[in-house]
């Protein structure tokens, strides 16, 4: 039995190694406890695939989710508060926050998708954001009887909107911000 053992360790310690070369080499994802758990209960394994699939690198961006990344990352940087708008199959879930301070972009462990992640800072509250389900984003203004909203919203390839961002600040500086983010990148971004 310490046989065993002791030859389970040794071959988890050259995955080990392997992974953290390749890594290095090759710039994917960190290794982490959960990426070996993955990599060494996974049926594929990363290390040596070849197919179409895994011809980006992990942790790399398509051009589509690069877009997406970087206004959500512009959002995020901005530090205003945004009425956050989720709508579900028979829910729906609103919240105003900051979108971070934490955010990142991970690999799911069950798909593989990049998901972009902002959390507060004691991670009690999370929005993940598959960035690859988002096919338009569309950057709006809706003018109420009591003051303007001013929306991105993110819609999936049904034109459904996945989330809504509402700016929540009406101040001067959030307005500029708000109209440069629209001189960067237009009112509709079809990805």
């Amino acid at each position: 039995m310490k046989t065993l053992v002791s030859m389970f360790a040794i071959a988890l310690s050259f995955l080990l190694i392997a992974r953290v070369q390749l890594s290095d080499a090759f710039a994917m994802a960190p290794v982490t406890r959960g990426n070996m758990c993955r990599l060494v209960s996974s049926s594929r394994t990363i290390l040596f695939d070849t197919s179409m699939e895994k011809e980006r690198r992990m942790g790399e961006l398509t051009k589509p989710e690069q877009k997406v990344f970087d206004i959500m990352e512009a959002i995020h940087n901005s530090k205003y508060l945004f009425r956050v708008v989720v709508v579900g199959k028979g829910a729906i879930l609103e919240t105003t926050t900051e979108l971070g301070p934490v955010m990142k972009v991970t690999q799911s462990p069950s798909t593989g998708a990049n998901l972009m992640t902002f959390a507060s800072k004691d991670q009690s509250t999370e929005f993940h954001l598959q960035l690859s389900n988002v096919y338009k984003i569309v950057i709006t203004e809706n003018e109420t009887p009591a003051k303007v909203l001013r929306i991105v919203r993110l819609l999936n390839e049904k034109g459904e909107a996945m989330c809504s961002l509402i700016l929540k600040e009406e101040s001067n500086d959030a307005v500029v911000w708000y109209d440069t983010l629209v001189a960067e990148h237009g009112q509709e971004i079809q990805l």
